[in-house]
Protein backbone atom coordinates (compact mmCIF):
# COMPACT_ATOMS: atom_id res chain seq x y z
CA UNK A 1 0.00 0.00 0.00
CA UNK A 2 2.49 2.60 1.11
CA UNK A 3 4.50 1.49 -2.22
CA UNK A 4 1.42 2.11 -4.25
CA UNK A 5 0.74 5.72 -2.34
CA UNK A 6 4.25 6.59 -2.90
CA UNK A 7 3.64 5.98 -7.03
CA UNK A 8 0.66 7.85 -6.93
CA UNK A 9 2.55 10.70 -5.16
CA UNK A 10 5.13 10.63 -7.59
CA UNK A 11 3.07 10.67 -10.84
CA UNK A 12 1.67 14.03 -8.81
CA UNK A 13 4.63 15.46 -8.33
CA UNK A 14 6.05 14.72 -12.15
CA UNK A 15 2.36 16.05 -13.77
CA UNK A 16 3.33 19.39 -11.05
CA UNK A 17 6.57 19.83 -12.71
CA UNK A 18 5.35 19.35 -16.02
CA UNK A 19 2.90 21.72 -16.26
CA UNK A 20 4.87 24.17 -14.33
CA UNK A 21 7.26 24.12 -17.37
CA UNK A 22 5.06 24.31 -19.52
CA UNK A 23 3.60 27.43 -17.74
CA UNK A 24 7.09 28.99 -18.01
CA UNK A 25 7.99 28.00 -21.52
CA UNK A 26 4.61 29.51 -22.84
CA UNK A 27 5.25 32.79 -20.63
CA UNK A 28 8.70 33.39 -21.58
CA UNK A 29 7.22 33.53 -25.14
CA UNK A 30 4.82 35.85 -24.67
CA UNK A 31 7.12 38.16 -22.61
CA UNK A 32 9.76 38.28 -25.07
CA UNK A 33 7.00 38.56 -27.86
CA UNK A 34 5.37 41.12 -26.04
CA UNK A 35 8.52 43.00 -25.29
CA UNK A 36 10.05 43.18 -28.56
CA UNK A 37 6.64 44.35 -30.14
CA UNK A 38 6.08 47.03 -27.52
CA UNK A 39 9.28 47.71 -24.65
CA UNK A 40 6.82 49.85 -22.63
CA UNK A 41 4.11 47.05 -21.62
CA UNK A 42 6.46 46.09 -19.18
CA UNK A 43 6.92 49.45 -18.09
CA UNK A 44 5.49 48.99 -14.87
CA UNK A 45 7.12 46.42 -13.92
CA UNK A 46 10.67 48.34 -13.75
CA UNK A 47 12.52 50.31 -11.44
CA UNK A 48 11.64 53.97 -10.74
CA UNK A 49 14.32 55.26 -12.18
CA UNK A 50 13.61 53.63 -15.93
CA UNK A 51 10.37 55.02 -15.77
CA UNK A 52 10.89 58.41 -14.46
CA UNK A 53 13.22 58.87 -17.77
CA UNK A 54 10.87 57.66 -20.20
CA UNK A 55 8.36 59.61 -18.67
CA UNK A 56 10.31 62.84 -19.44
CA UNK A 57 11.43 61.55 -22.46
CA UNK A 58 9.49 63.95 -25.57
CA UNK A 59 9.07 60.87 -27.79
CA UNK A 60 7.12 59.17 -24.82
CA UNK A 61 4.71 62.45 -23.92
CA UNK A 62 1.78 60.28 -23.31
CA UNK A 63 3.46 57.65 -20.96
CA UNK A 64 2.99 58.60 -17.08
CA UNK A 65 3.95 56.38 -13.79
CA UNK A 66 1.14 54.18 -12.74
CA UNK A 67 0.24 54.60 -8.82
CA UNK A 68 0.23 51.18 -6.95
CA UNK A 69 -3.09 51.22 -6.93
CA UNK A 70 -3.26 51.64 -10.98
CA UNK A 71 -0.33 48.95 -11.24
CA UNK A 72 -3.05 46.75 -9.48
CA UNK A 73 -6.18 47.92 -11.95
CA UNK A 74 -3.82 47.03 -14.80
CA UNK A 75 -3.30 43.27 -13.48
CA UNK A 76 -6.41 42.71 -12.54
CA UNK A 77 -7.80 41.10 -15.99
CA UNK A 78 -4.22 39.27 -15.96
CA UNK A 79 -5.10 37.77 -12.71
CA UNK A 80 -8.14 36.24 -13.60
CA UNK A 81 -7.23 34.72 -16.36
CA UNK A 82 -4.41 32.95 -14.45
CA UNK A 83 -6.97 31.98 -11.77
CA UNK A 84 -9.20 30.00 -14.24
CA UNK A 85 -6.10 28.66 -16.14
CA UNK A 86 -4.72 27.49 -12.64
CA UNK A 87 -8.32 26.17 -11.35
CA UNK A 88 -8.33 24.37 -14.62
CA UNK A 89 -5.17 23.01 -13.79
CA UNK A 90 -6.05 21.91 -10.50
CA UNK A 91 -9.61 20.40 -11.32
CA UNK A 92 -7.13 18.24 -14.05
CA UNK A 93 -5.18 17.20 -11.31
CA UNK A 94 -8.15 15.92 -8.84
CA UNK A 95 -7.95 18.29 -6.32
CA UNK A 96 -9.97 16.89 -3.53
CA UNK A 97 -9.66 19.14 -0.76
CA UNK A 98 -9.30 22.97 0.15
CA UNK A 99 -5.86 22.32 1.20
CA UNK A 100 -5.05 20.53 -2.04
CA UNK A 101 -6.03 23.30 -4.36
CA UNK A 102 -4.61 26.08 -2.98
CA UNK A 103 -1.69 24.23 -2.02
CA UNK A 104 -1.03 23.28 -5.99
CA UNK A 105 -1.79 26.20 -7.02
CA UNK A 106 0.32 28.50 -5.00
CA UNK A 107 3.08 26.13 -5.58
CA UNK A 108 2.29 26.70 -9.37
CA UNK A 109 2.48 30.37 -8.66
CA UNK A 110 5.96 30.34 -6.65
CA UNK A 111 8.05 28.44 -8.93
CA UNK A 112 6.73 30.28 -11.72
CA UNK A 113 7.22 33.69 -9.93
CA UNK A 114 10.79 32.03 -9.13
CA UNK A 115 11.18 31.48 -12.88
CA UNK A 116 10.20 34.93 -13.78
CA UNK A 117 12.21 36.65 -11.65
CA UNK A 118 15.58 34.74 -11.79
CA UNK A 119 15.29 33.95 -15.25
CA UNK A 120 13.65 36.32 -17.23
CA UNK A 121 14.27 39.35 -15.48
CA UNK A 122 17.87 38.55 -14.40
CA UNK A 123 19.31 36.58 -16.91
CA UNK A 124 17.94 37.20 -20.03
CA UNK A 125 16.39 41.01 -19.76
CA UNK A 126 19.05 42.68 -17.87
CA UNK A 127 21.86 41.82 -20.06
CA UNK A 128 19.93 42.13 -23.32
CA UNK A 129 19.89 45.84 -24.40
CA UNK A 130 18.08 45.41 -27.38
CA UNK A 131 15.13 44.64 -25.88
CA UNK A 132 15.29 47.98 -23.39
CA UNK A 133 13.01 51.00 -23.97
CA UNK A 134 14.90 53.54 -26.33
CA UNK A 135 16.39 56.63 -24.43
CA UNK A 136 17.22 54.49 -21.44
CA UNK A 137 19.78 52.38 -22.62
CA UNK A 138 22.38 54.62 -20.45
CA UNK A 139 20.06 52.84 -17.05
CA UNK A 140 22.28 49.67 -17.37
CA UNK A 141 22.73 49.52 -13.70
CA UNK A 142 18.71 49.69 -13.33
CA UNK A 143 18.22 47.48 -15.60
CA UNK A 144 20.52 45.13 -13.81
CA UNK A 145 18.89 46.19 -10.07
CA UNK A 146 18.79 42.73 -9.04
CA UNK A 147 17.32 44.04 -5.82
CA UNK A 148 14.64 45.33 -7.46
CA UNK A 149 13.27 42.23 -9.15
CA UNK A 150 13.42 39.86 -6.07
CA UNK A 151 11.90 42.64 -4.24
CA UNK A 152 8.79 42.09 -6.32
CA UNK A 153 8.57 38.27 -4.95
CA UNK A 154 6.57 39.18 -1.65
CA UNK A 155 3.81 41.41 -3.70
CA UNK A 156 3.46 38.83 -6.49
CA UNK A 157 3.31 36.09 -3.59
CA UNK A 158 0.13 37.83 -1.95
CA UNK A 159 -1.29 38.09 -5.39
CA UNK A 160 -0.67 34.48 -5.51
CA UNK A 161 -1.41 33.78 -1.87
CA UNK A 162 -5.23 35.06 -3.21
CA UNK A 163 -5.83 33.41 -5.80
CA UNK A 164 -4.87 30.25 -4.53
CA UNK A 165 -7.72 30.74 -1.57
CA UNK A 166 -9.96 31.65 -4.54
CA UNK A 167 -9.28 27.87 -6.18
CA UNK A 168 -9.26 26.58 -2.80
CA UNK A 169 -12.96 27.34 -2.01
CA UNK A 170 -13.34 26.59 -5.75
CA UNK A 171 -12.05 23.15 -5.13
CA UNK A 172 -14.23 23.08 -1.71
CA UNK A 173 -17.73 24.05 -2.96
CA UNK A 174 -17.34 21.87 -6.12
CA UNK A 175 -16.57 18.94 -4.07
CA UNK A 176 -19.44 19.79 -2.04
CA UNK A 177 -21.43 19.21 -5.26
Amino acid sequence: MITNLFEIEMIQMIYILIEIIIICVFFTFVVIIGTKKNPLNGLHNLPLKIQQRVASLPQYQDIRILSTKERIIKKLPALFIVLFIFLGLVVLAEAKSFQEGFLYAFIIWFIVKLYVVIVLNCFWYAHHSQYWIKGTEDLKAEYQNYKFYFQSIPRSLVAGCIVSLLIGLIILFINKI
